[in-house]
């Protein structure tokens, strides 16, 4: 990926303005439905204009059931569900008026559910790497499910691909393959369809090596795809750290003899100070019986720690 942060590495501007509009929700926003690619009904707006009648007459017309969507905010702030127009402007009130931000509908998670798919962008090709489910704790996005038993259907497939194509006409795209990461809902099976209920909508895209696609690429290359595996990623004080690499270190995935092996994904050198103690971010991947691995995380460890696994809530 190219980005603000490495771009003189690059030195390519060309490649930096075309990451920029592919990564951009606002760019997919006003250009996706273009391409025929189905989205959430979407206000692109600013922080100022949430004040405007524009921005109470969609949020009426949604009965305040919004998402509100801002940009370069790390640490999942840049997402966040509100039930009125007054809770987003409260979302975005540090900011300056011209910032942008985007009021989508929010859709009703027992009709829907979420899924992240990973597409290979080549000239003459749009291949599917991989599709997993989505993680959540309090709304905010801790990690994925990937199993044998999460896959695409023909239309959804289908729809995926005129996603590769709108990336590829931005310019998104490498003789080697450039990775696309796609956000999406899909309509849940075996519920009564409301008349013009959309059956795939996307969300967002994320043209890059994500933190998710990491995980996937070593749950396969350590073949433990053919299984359930949660991803997830859990904040662990410093003091607590040599526990948890003993921990992980006896459960290793192929050497487990718990019912569940772990994956080492990476860690963050970044303390997070908290009460004055700092804490690292930890990302990790279970394989197997993820009760058991809770269990035993129990007896090992304590409850409070990864304790992630205990919060998270598996929307699919």
């Amino acid at each position: 990926m190219t980005s603000s942060s490495n771009n003189l590495l690059h030195n390519d501007p060309a490649a930096y303005a075309v990451s920029q509009n592919v990564n951009s929700k606002v760019h997919f926003a006003r250009n996706a439905p273009g391409f025929g690619i189905p989205v959430p009904d979407t206000l692109v707006t600013t922080k100022g204009a949430l004040k405007a009648e524009e921005a109470a007459a969609f949020a009426a017309k949604h009965d305040n059931k919004l998402v509100v969507k801002t940009l370069g905010l790390g640490e999942a702030r840049n997402v966040m569900a509100a039930d009125s127009l007054q809770a987003s402007r409260d979302y975005v009130a540090e900011f300056d008026d011209d910032m942008d931000v985007i009021l989508q509908q929010r859709l009703d998670l027992t009709r829907y559910r979420e899924l992240t798919a990973d597409l290979i962008i080549k000239p003459d090709s749009i291949t599917l790497s991989g599709v997993r489910g989505l993680l959540f704790t309090e709304d905010i996005w801790v990690g994925g499910l990937m199993s044998p038993d999460i896959a695409v259907t023909e239309e959804q497939h289908a729809e995926l691909m005129k996603i590769g194509d709108y990336v590829r006409a931005q310019g998104y795209v490498a003789p080697e393959g450039l990775i696309c990461g796609v956000d999406f809902f899909v309509a849940q099976e075996g519920g009564e369809e409301d008349e013009g209920e959309t059956p795939f909508i996307a969300i967002e895209l994320n043209c890059r090596w994500t933190v998710g696609l990491y995980s996937a690429e070593i749950i396969r290359r350590a073949g433990a795809a053919d299984q359930p595996c949660i991803a997830m990623i859990n904040l662990v004080e410093e003091a607590e750290i040599d526990p948890v690499l003993d921990f992980m270190d006896q459960h290793l995935y192929s050497k487990s003899e718990a019912g569940f092996g772990l994956l080492p994904v990476g860690f963050s050198p970044i303390p997070q100070v908290t009460d004055g103690k700092n804490s690292y971010y930890f990302w990790l991947a279970v394989a197997g019986d993820f009760e058991a691995f809770k269990r035993v995380r129990n007896a090992r460890l304590g409850a409070h720690i990864l304790n992630r696994a205990d919060a998270t809530i598996l929307e699919n």
